[in-house]
C-alpha cells in the first residue's frame, strides 16, 4: 500500500528524497499502466521517463486537490495519448490501423502468457476498444484509483439466483464459473457461496466447473466437461447468460432435458433469453437505470469536482422463466 502522505511530507522537507520515494512507489504500477495502453516495452519506457520528468518539474505545483496517485496517473494517461496521437498524426494512420498495430506488437511481445489463450484474447479485445474506452477499462479493472462509479450488485444478484434454485427444492446446486478473472465474476462467485452457506449446504462439492464466458469456447468447455464424465448437478447458476446458453446447448446434445434433468439460471437478461429453448431464467441487470444514474453522477461531478467519490450499487431483479423447475 502506497503511503501518499509520507511521500508528500518527504517532498516538502527534502525534494530529492521525496521524489526518490515517489519513484520507488509508483514506477512499477505506472509502467504497467502505460504498457497496457501503448503495448511495446520501448514505447512504455519512453513514456514513463517523460511522465516522471513532468512530475519532477511540477511537483511544487501539486496542491492536493486530488490524490497523488490520481495526479500521476493523469499525467501518464496524457503522455500515453500524446504518443498514440502523434503516431496517428505523423503517419496519417486511421484509428483502426493503429489498433491493429498495437495488437501486432502485443503478439510479438513477451508481456502476457501465450499459453493462456483466453488471456491473449482478453488483451486483444481491450486493444480493439476505442482509446477512451480502453483507458476507462484499464483504470476500472487494473488500477486502484478513486473514482465515481455505478456498479451492479453482483454478490446479491448471484446470492438471489442461487437461493432461488435452492428454494425450488434442488439439493445439488452447481456453478458454471467464468474462467475469466475479472471483478464481476469474482463477486458473483462470492454470492453463490454465500447462498450455499446461508442454506446450510457444503461449499465443498464437485459441481463447480470453469467455463469460458464466450459462446463458442463455452460450448467447447461444456463438451469437454461432459466427455470427462464429471458428476452433473441437478441445478446450476451460470456467471452470465452466454455461459448458460452454451451449457444448455451442450447438455441437450448429450441427452439432458432442461429443466427436467438440469435447471439453469443465468445473469444479465440479454435479448436472447426469451428466445432460448426453454426461455432462460436469469438475473436482470437494469442497464437503463445504470446509465441514467451514471450520467447524473457525472453531471454532479462537473458541477462540483471536489466532491467525495461515490460508489453506488444497483440491485438486480429475478426473472423467472422455464429453464428452472421445482423438485
Amino acid at each position: 500500500m502506497i503511503n501518499e502522505n509520507k511521500i508528500r511530507e518527504a517532498c516538502s522537507s527534502d525534494r530529492e528524497r521525496g521524489f526518490k520515494m515517489l519513484m520507488n512507489s509508483f514506477q512499477v504500477p505506472i509502467y504497467n499502466y502505460i504498457r497496457r495502453l501503448v503495448v511495446s516495452h520501448e514505447d512504455a519506457e519512453d513514456v514513463l521517463q517523460e511522465v516522471f520528468i513532468r512530475v519532477y518539474r511540477n511537483l511544487d505545483q501539486f496542491r492536493g486537490e486530488s490524490s497523488l496517485s490520481t495526479w500521476i496517473y493523469r499525467i501518464a494517461t496524457n503522455e500515453s495519448l500524446r504518443l498514440l496521437n502523434t503516431r496517428k498524426d505523423e503517419e496519417a494512420i486511421p484509428a483502426e490501423e493503429v489498433q491493429e498495430e498495437l495488437i501486432g506488437k502485443l503478439r510479438a511481445s513477451d508481456y502476457i502468457d501465450y499459453e493462456n489463450e483466453l488471456a491473449v484474447k482478453f488483451q486483444e479485445a481491450i486493444l480493439s476498444l476505442p482509446e477512451k474506452q480502453r483507458l476507462i477499462f484499464n483504470l476500472r479493472y487494473y488500477d486502484e484509483l478513486d473514482y465515481d462509479c455505478v456498479l451492479i450488485n453482483n454478490i446479491q444478484g448471484a446470492f438471489n439466483a442461487t437461493n432461488y434454485l435452492i428454494q425450488c427444492g434442488h439439493k445439488n446446486v452447481g456453478y458454471f464459473h467464468s474462467n475469466l478473472d475479472i471483478s464481476n465474476f469474482s463477486e458473483r462467485a462470492d454470492g453463490y457461496y454465500k447462498a450455499l452457506r446461508a442454506n446450510g449446504i457444503s461449499t465443498s462439492h464437485p459441481y463447480v466447473h470453469p467455463v469460458s464466458p464466450t459462446s463458442d469456447e463455452g460450448y467447447r468447455d461444456m463438451l469437454r466437461l461432459l466427455e470427462s464424465k464429471a458428476p452433473i448437478a441437478d441445478a446450476y447458476f451460470a456467471d452470465n447468460d452466454i455461459i448458460a446458453a452454451a451449457a444448455m446447448r451442450a447438455l441437450r446434445e448429450n441427452g439432458y432435458r432442461i429443466p427436467e434433468d438440469v435447471s439453469i439460471i443465468g445473469f444479465d437478461d440479454g435479448p436472447m433469453c426469451d428466445m432460448m429453448v426453454p426461455p432462460l431464467s436469469t438475473m436482470k441487470v437494469r442497464k437503463r437505470e445504470l446509465g441514467a444514474t451514471a450520467v447524473q453522477r457525472l453531471l454532479d461531478r462537473v458541477a462540483d469536482p471536489k466532491r467525495e467519490c461515490l460508489k453506488m450499487c444497483m440491485a438486480t431483479k429475478l426473472v423467472k422463466r422455464q429453464s428452472v423447475s421445482k423438485r
